[in-house]
């Protein structure tokens, strides 16, 4: 069996991260994107390389608990970045997954 050069589009997890948040007063809590900034943070420290300002695609899951004008901006914006994709999605469990593998086919086209 030949071994064949990898296509450079494979999409794969370079790094994860999270975050939990347990104040003992829950005014002292983090608003979500404070906690999506800390578990991406977390998430570049795992991948061991400097990455967050690389980011051109952003998918955030809806959240019920907080209302932003647009959060995709606003996170965007606290990362110092411009992503070519920024997305809020719609409620629904498989959100998550899903965008997932939207980016992932994004990555395999090119994108």
């Amino acid at each position: 069996m030949a071994v064949t050069k990898q296509n450079d589009r494979i999409p794969v997890i370079v790094g994860v991260g999270e975050y939990s948040d347990h104040p003992r007063e829950i005014v002292a809590g983090l608003e979500p994107l404070a906690l999506i900034v800390a578990a991406l943070k977390r998430a570049e420290q795992d991948a061991g390389a400097k990455l967050l300002h690389e980011i051109d695609s952003l998918d955030i899951v809806n959240f019920l608990s907080w209302r932003y004008q647009d959060p995709a901006k606003q996170l965007s914006e606290q990362l110092g970045i411009a992503p070519k994709h920024a997305h809020y999605g719609p409620v629904g469990g498989e959100s998550p997954i899903r965008f997932i593998h939207e980016a992932a086919k994004r990555i395999a086209r090119g994108e």
